[in-house]
């Protein structure tokens, strides 16, 4: 090795130097060095699947939220017709008592008008017949004064009904 101007002693112990220097470096410096790289790839890959879970969490629960709405939708939807058929259902019953009220009132009044009509009518007979009597037996016999009571009772009834 002298031709290359090598020192052949030198050479071996530049060597044993660098492989000393070598594996010290890696034992001490490298591994620790590779574990802690390793270890930070790790932490980065979780994050990065965390991230990637939350943001499936996130879209699952915007579509939840989506859905979620839509059913309180169609429910308010279907709250406000129940409310609406009820209050036109209300309205018709009213409507309907209204109507029977009304029917009610006016057939009670037709009745209470014949009532009073009856009771007039009654009271109406016995006045001109009282009348008639003291008419007659001062100017008639007592047959004649019963045919004209009885004509002119039905005509009297003729021409109020």
């Amino acid at each position: 090795m002298k031709i290359l101007g090598v020192n052949a002693t030198n050479f071996i112990f530049t060597i044993i130097n660098f492989l000393l220097v070598f594996w010290i470096l890696k034992r001490f410096l490298f591994k620790p060095i590779l574990r802690v790289l390793e270890e930070r790839r790790k932490k980065v890959e979780e994050g990065l699947a965390k991230s990637a879970q939350a943001e499936n969490e996130l879209a699952t629960a915007r579509e939840e939220a989506r859905s979620i709405i839509a059913e309180a939708n169609v429910e308010a939807k279907n709250i406000a017709q129940g409310a609406e058929e009820a209050k036109e259902a209300l309205l018709r019953e009213t409507q309907y008592q209204t109507e029977q009220m009304i029917k009610e009132t006016h057939e009670g009044l037709e009745r209470e008008k014949e009532e009073i009509r009856a009771e007039m009518e009654g009271q109406l007979i016995e006045l001109v017949s009282v009348a008639v009597d003291r008419v007659l037996d001062a100017v008639v016999g007592e047959e004649e004064q019963r045919i004209l009571v009885e004509k002119a009772v039905s005509q009297a009834l003729v021409e109020t009904f």
